[in-house]
């Protein structure tokens, strides 16, 4: 949906192994309150032989924004949802896109859909409660260090402790790796979780020189990068 300079973009919408009908019948109520409401739209439903084919026919390049984000919980969101609304609405105003993928992946459902199973794994216990992964992006400048330096600071202090308003003190939180803000401070909590000590553990096994480095990789906190790039065992 659009209206001016904002523009509502709902989707891709992924109905693991349903069809068409099926996910036709899922959006037909909220295509019928657009139509009571007189609000242009544009849709399509499209299927797909596998998960990644879906995912990788919607990629969007990341590289050309800086990025944030937050796990927001189900119970945070059922609970006080004008606040996840208004947090929503004060990023937007400040020019930058707000983007938030809901999803229930804690539980995981077999062929016949009549067990339920919890799935242990080393991905961030915050997932299995998640009902909203939030994404911000603000625009990234090849050609300008100290606008991207500028927006960088926005994002780390202003933008990304917005994102806590919503979440309610008893529920966890966390950040996908993946489209985080790379100044996070607690990182290793945020993005790994109750993990972090077991991965560690685990990297160091199968590289114990710490030859591989990410800034925000496992076991990146036994290195100090210097002004000039270059890195330092601490």
């Amino acid at each position: 949906m659009t209206g001016g300079p904002l523009m509502f973009l709902g989707g891709p919408i992924t109905l693991p192994g349903g069809g068409k009908d099926e996910l036709q019948s899922h959006l037909d109520s909220t295509l019928l309150k657009l139509k009571e409401h007189e609000m242009p739209y544009q849709y399509n439903i499209n299927s797909f032989p596998s998960y990644h084919a879906a995912i990788a026919n919607q990629a969007v390049n990341l590289t050309d924004a800086h990025v944030g984000g937050r796990l927001i919980s189900r119970a945070s969101i059922q609970s006080q949802p004008d606040r996840f609304i208004s947090v929503a609405r004060a990023i937007v105003d400040l020019s930058t896109v707000f983007s938030s993928y809901h999803m229930n992946v804690s539980r995981a459902r077999n062929l016949n859909m009549k067990q339920q199973a919890f799935y242990s794994n080393a991905a961030n216990a915050a997932w299995q409660t998640t009902s909203s992964s939030v994404v911000i992006g603000i625009p990234y400048l090849h050609t300008d260090h100290q606008f991207n330096v500028d927006e960088q600071k926005l994002m780390a202090d202003v933008l990304v402790p917005k994102l806590d308003a919503p979440v309610l003190p008893s529920e966890l939180s966390g950040v996908y790796s993946n489209e985080a803000d790379f100044n996070t401070l607690d990182w290793q909590s945020e993005f790994y979780g109750e993990h972090y000590d077991q991965l560690q553990a685990i990297k160091n096994k199968y590289d114990p020189d710490q030859i591989f480095y990410g800034r925000t990789g496992v076991g990146s906190d036994r290195w100090v990068e210097n002004d000039d790039g270059r890195l330092c065992r601490i």
